[in-house]
């Protein structure tokens, strides 16, 4: 056995170095790279900037056993036995043991020298010392990041205060500016109907002095003995009975009903502040465009073949008709079906399901590539449809008329239906007898099975909701941002939910795709302008996850369309995680 003064250093032997995979004596350990490295990328990396910051420890003497010589064993008395001293080390136990111990507790046990226990339980200590060096390297490195993500946080606090405080000057120029409108408009009723009481009061005294001279002249004929008087009195009273005005002006009302600032209102005219976990990367990428021969794309859906289903229009949105397509460098149209879609979606099986724009039928195509009556929700009108994983058919509905004047007899909501046309389930009000739903336009399903909708609430005002399957309750909404510069409201056109949970929105009007989490938080958006594509309407996601994104290229000039290659479809990949 070598003696401890001979073990004065444990050096590695010749092993392939972690970094360049050189043989040679291992002696050192990055700790950010993780890597066992030799004396010579040890140097390399004091040489490159982006390394030259990494915590490098030698482990080539992990025991410093110099000192051992003057370590005294021979004197440590034992637990177990008064006036004994220790005198070997029992490996099977991992204790210290005397001559006593070894003969009674310990017999047939494995032993070591004191001097050899020691050297090894040192050089425990020192590998042990390492490891703590590396953990307190790791967590300064981790307070520096703190520190900077304390720093970020403090930034945004400040940046959501700086766009409370704009908010507040500009709903507060802009509620001044409308009050003054407000002021303007009743002291301009004011004025119109005073003038109005003025002319009439004028007319009433003219009048009145006629009469009144009139009278005198009646009383003139009735004291007179001339006949003339009397007939030329009465001539000129047929005249005077044609100017009295028995009209009666028009009773009118203003009112200035005052709303209730209950904070619901509040915040969707102010904002609210919303707190949740963004995911450590987002991105959207493009991946690549095409052109078609028609102005707009609607709504489409991917088949598992790769082709998809696409409701387009050329000069009305309201006159659609059904395509199929095959995608590869170049756009092949296979099939045309008349029909004007209002919303649309495929089974599992590729069948193509679709609403027909402002009727109670729900058509399908069948094998035959021709158009097949399926549901009809007479005298309702069938609005938003979706499949779901389960291939159950999630349909909108709503009665006639004004979509925006409901009443007691007002039936708006959501139907769910089997393959075989027979309805399963509906929802229209909450537990508390509230309406869940006003317009259904688009729906999706997420992850979670629960029914995503855009509901038109008002002409102006449009609503994201989830709506929870199993409970029929609103687990959340999502009402955009107002933007008060460019007085636009929030206006989602079409909607779909990633495999892994996260929300899509497009907008035409800002041509945006938005992202939201599975709560309904804002992420993040990504305006398509910069990808050059514009007015984004059409969602579907394929079977490889990608975003397929159809547009209203209607709403610009089809001559600066063709000029400057404005696609009609484009293709999108989105990138979300956690880490």
């Amino acid at each position: 056995m070598a003696s401890l003064a001979e073990k004065e250093t444990t050096i590695s032997s010749a092993k392939p170095c972690e970094l360049c995979e050189q043989e040679s004596i291992l002696q050192f350990k990055c700790v950010d790279c993780e890597k066992v490295i030799c004396d010579r990328c040890k140097g390399i990396h004091a040489k490159v900037p982006v390394l030259s910051n990494h915590f490098i420890i030698n482990i080539e003497t992990r025991l410093v056993p110099q000192h051992i010589k003057k370590i005294q064993l021979c004197s440590m008395s034992c637990d177990n036995h008064a006036k004994k001293f220790h005198c070997l080390f029992c490996r099977t136990c991992n204790k210290l043991v005397c001559p006593d111990c070894v003969s009674s507790i310990h017999t047939k046990h494995k032993f070591e020298p004191l001097e050899t226990a020691c050297e090894n339980k040192l050089g425990e200590l020192s590998t042990f010392d390492s490891f703590m060096e590396e953990k307190v390297h790791k967590l300064r490195k981790l307070n520096e990041n703190l520190k900077k993500e304390k720093e970020t946080w403090d930034c945004e606090i400040d940046k959501v205060k700086r766009y409370i405080d704009e908010n507040e000057r500009e709903i507060k120029e802009a509620v001044t500016k409308y009050a003054e409108e407000l002021r303007e408009d009743v002291e301009q009723k004011r004025k119109t109907r005073n003038q109005e009481f003025d002319g009439r009061e004028q007319t009433n005294c003219e009048q009145e002095a006629l009469f009144t001279d009139f009278r005198g002249k009646i009383k003139k004929a009735l004291d007179s003995d001339q006949g003339y008087d009397i007939f030329n009195t009465v001539s000129e009273k047929d005249k005077l009975n044609t100017l009295i005005d028995n009209t009666k002006m028009t009773t009118e009302i203003v009112d200035f009903p005052k709303s209730k600032l209950t904070p619901k209102r509040m915040a969707v005219i102010f904002g609210q502040i919303n707190h949740f976990s963004v995911p450590a990367y987002v991105a959207v990428k493009h991946e690549r465009n095409y052109t078609t021969n028609v102005h707009g794309i609607d709504k489409m859906g991917m088949c598992t073949d790769g082709s998809y289903w696409a409701s387009v229009y050329n000069n009305d949105k309201y006159n659609s008709y059904l395509i199929k397509t095959t995608l590869s460098r170049v756009i092949n149209w296979c099939t045309t079906v008349e029909v004007n879609v209002f919303d649309m979606a495929i089974t599992t099986d590729d069948t193509v399901i679709a609403s027909v724009h402002m009727t109670p039928e729900v058509k399908r195509i069948g094998k035959n590539g021709k158009l097949e009556e399926f549901i009809n929700v007479s005298p309702l009108i069938a609005r938003g449809i979706h499949i779901n994983k389960e291939n159950e058919i999630i349909l909108g509905v709503r009665d006639n008329g004004d979509p925006f004047q409901i009443t007691e007899e007002s039936c708006r909501k959501i139907l769910v239906f089997g393959m075989d046309g027979n309805q399963k389930e509906s929802y229209e009000f909450d537990k508390k007898n509230k309406r869940l739903v006003t317009s259904p336009r688009r729906i999706c399903t997420d992850v979670n099975g629960d029914i995503i909708v855009i509901d038109s609430m008002t002409k102006e005002t449009n609503m994201v909701l989830s709506i929870a399957r199993r409970a029929g309750e609103i687990k959340w909404t999502y009402g955009g941002e107002f933007d008060f510069k460019q007085q636009k409201a929030f206006d989602p056109n079409d909607i779909t939910s990633t495999q892994t949970g996260y929300i899509v929105l497009s907008e035409v009007i800002s041509h945006r795709i938005y992202i939201l989490s599975l709560g309904g938080d804002f992420l993040t958006f990504c305006d398509l302008r910069t990808m050059g594509v514009v007015l984004p309407r059409a969602l579907a996601i394929d079977s490889k996850g990608l975003l397929w994104v159809g547009c209203a290229n209607d709403r610009i000039n089809q001559d600066f369309a063709k000029k400057h290659k404005l696609p009609n479809l484009t293709c999108l990949r989105l990138e979300i995680s956690d880490v």
